[in-house]
């Protein structure tokens, strides 16, 4: 298997941003062929106190050699978090 990966993360203050890339690539092994996995994601939170909102996106694509598709998952999500 091979991994690349980057990632970056900047903070100011309350308010914070990454984002990251990485690709996986599994060898092919008896019956299966290669696969390769693309992913990126981005995320943006803001604290306030104890209260903290972020959102995400995110995208998954994965593609088998020697066949045409790929299959892509896409997420989006937000969360809101207090703590006590």
């Amino acid at each position: 298997m091979r991994y690349i990966g980057a990632y970056v993360a900047y903070t100011a203050g309350d308010v914070s941003v990454s984002y990251g890339e990485t690709e996986t690539v599994t060898k092919a092994l008896a019956a299966t062929a290669e696969r390769t996995t693309d992913a990126d994601a981005i995320a943006v939170s803001y604290s306030m106190g104890s209260m903290t909102i972020q959102a995400q996106r995110s995208e998954q694509a994965r593609s088998v050699a020697g066949t045409a598709g790929s299959t892509t998952l896409d997420e989006t999500g937000i969360k809101v978090s207090f703590a006590f």
